[in-house]
């Protein structure tokens, strides 16, 4: 009875330290994510929800809602649209060094990496392209390739190796309970 009671003890304390920091991680990734605002990023659909281009007369006009100025100065972010002839038809806070016709190459570069070192996003709009940029050095953008056969496998190996983890610690906790159970019972005798 005794020997199960201690069993019993060491799992709850580990449970209970594995939920104190659990706790504690949630709150420094909480503090983190607030300081360094990020969640400073805006969506694909947002940006088709707050950009307007409509045709008038011939000529194509580009307009962004107040709260989509309001969402972009909460990001530090710039936007501007590209014609299909890579012009430049609207610009909104853009830095001065990136104000100037794109090629098709350099329209194929930024559109999966970077605008001179600024991370963006683009939507395609009709016949144009809507660029959103945020401030050097505020994300990490990197285009991952990975084989569907590898994907599919991780499914089932995660959760596998998360069992295999639960499985490890619950039996060196009971081992190391039983071990220093008998090393108490032969401290007794």
């Amino acid at each position: 009875m005794l020997k199960i009671r201690t069993i019993l003890n060491g799992l709850f304390l580990l449970i209970l330290t594995t939920f104190i920091l659990l706790i504690l991680e949630i709150g420094v990734l909480y503090q983190v994510s607030q300081h360094y605002n990020m969640n400073a990023k805006i969506y694909s659909h947002e940006i088709t929800g707050f950009v307007t281009i409509t045709d008038k007369n011939g000529k194509t006009v580009v307009s962004v809602s107040k709260e989509g100025e309001k969402k972009l100065g909460a990001c530090r972010a710039f936007l501007f649209v590209l014609n299909e002839n890579g012009k430049i038809i609207y610009d909104y806070q853009v830095p001065g060094e990136l104000i100037h016709d794109y090629s098709l190459t350099e329209v194929a570069s930024f559109t999966r990496w970077y605008l001179s070192d600024y991370p963006v996003t683009t939507v395609i709009m009709g016949e144009n392209l809507v660029i959103v940029g945020y401030p050097r050095n505020s994300m990490w953008k990197y285009q991952i390739n990975q084989s569907l056969i590898y994907t599919q496998a991780i499914t089932w190996i995660y959760p596998l190796l998360v069992l295999v983890n639960i499985i490890t610690i619950i039996l060196v906790s009971v081992l190391r309970t039983r071990f220093l159970a008998g090393k108490k019972e032969q401290e007794r005798t």
